[in-house]
């Protein structure tokens, strides 16, 4: 039988065609299905991961619509001394109250003479200690509302090293005690869990 090298490579190469066409015809359906599994579950990820941040941005802004904008005023109103730890803390619990669907809950901002006395404490704070407390307690409330919470969740303090412990506390759960023993001494406090308590 003759030889043909180019009609016999021209054949094989046919066959292999003919070969792979035929595997892939036969593979088509089940690579198929797994594609549109695999095309369905990125879907859905990049779906989930859209509508978290969106819930997370009017969350935000939520939470930015019921915070004082005064605020820093109520924070150094709150504490004179310009401990950026204790402005952390108190930014913390403001917004923790919030997140619970609570007032702010600072007395301070209250007060009638309330710029006079910021005005006043800022002016004698910067000149004996060189701090700015408008600065202190504005960079602790950013820090605060970028997700950071120095309150350990909460909801409640007072300043136990100058003023008596609060009638409203005895039914709350002490969450830390800070400075204890000392005139800045700081106590937070939060609801109890009632699944804890029962126990």
């Amino acid at each position: 039988m003759p030889n043909y090298p180019d009609l016999n490579a021209r054949y094989l190469s046919w066959k292999r065609r003919e070969k792979g066409y035929r595997w892939h015809r036969a593979s088509k359906p089940a690579d198929h299905h797994f594609n549109n599994i695999l095309w369905s579950f990125f879907t859905a990820l990049i779906l989930f991961g859209i509508f978290f941040l969106i819930f997370s941005v009017f969350a935000k802004v939520a939470r930015a619509s019921e915070i004082p904008p005064n605020l820093w005023q109520g924070i150094v109103a709150e504490d004179t001394s310009g401990d950026y730890q204790t402005y952390l803390v108190i930014a913390s619990v403001v917004r923790n109250r919030i997140d619970n669907g609570m007032n702010h809950g600072l007395v301070a901002l209250k007060r009638k003479n309330l710029d006079k006395f910021v005005k006043d404490n800022c002016a004698y704070i910067l000149k004996t200690k060189g701090l700015n407390l408008e600065d202190l307690a504005t960079k602790a409330i950013r820090e605060v509302l970028s997700g950071k919470d120095y309150a350990f969740g909460a909801t409640h303090y007072e300043h136990t090293g100058v003023y008596p412990m609060p009638s409203w506390a005895k039914n709350m759960q002490v969450v830390k005690v800070m400075y204890q023993g000392t005139k800045k001494e700081l106590t937070l406090w939060k609801k109890y869990n009632k699944l804890a308590r029962a126990k």
